[in-house]
């Protein structure tokens, strides 16, 4: 996945470590429902060959043009170029999106 591919713009390095900036989205913390917004969401991810290690309702904002977005994109998130290795990972993912969906704020 590339830089632009997650919303990101490189700003420079701190003490080695690459500077991301992301746009703010506004709205709310995720609190379920919205299931055709969360399968758009985890297709975008898909397509992407990414997946998130922390899918929680703190990590997904509603936005308020109905969107929903995971924003905490640090260390969580992976890119797996291999098919085979990607999808057992992608899969949990898809597990903790649909507690997210049904429970709104479980963690």
């Amino acid at each position: 996945a590339t830089i632009a591919q997650l919303g990101c713009r490189y700003v420079g390095s701190q003490g080695g470590v690459p500077v991301l900036v992301r746009d703010m989205y506004c709205g709310t913390h995720y609190k379920g429902g919205k299931t055709l917004a969360m399968i758009a969401l985890l297709r975008e991810w898909m397509n992407m060959s990414l997946y998130h290690r922390n899918v929680t309702p703190q990590n997904i904002i509603n936005g308020v043009d109905g969107v929903l977005r995971i924003v905490d994109i640090g260390r969580d998130v992976v890119c797996e170029q291999s098919r085979a290795a990607y999808l057992p990972h992608f899969v949990d993912m898809c597990k903790r999106a649909f507690l997210c969906h049904q429970f709104g704020s479980f963690a």
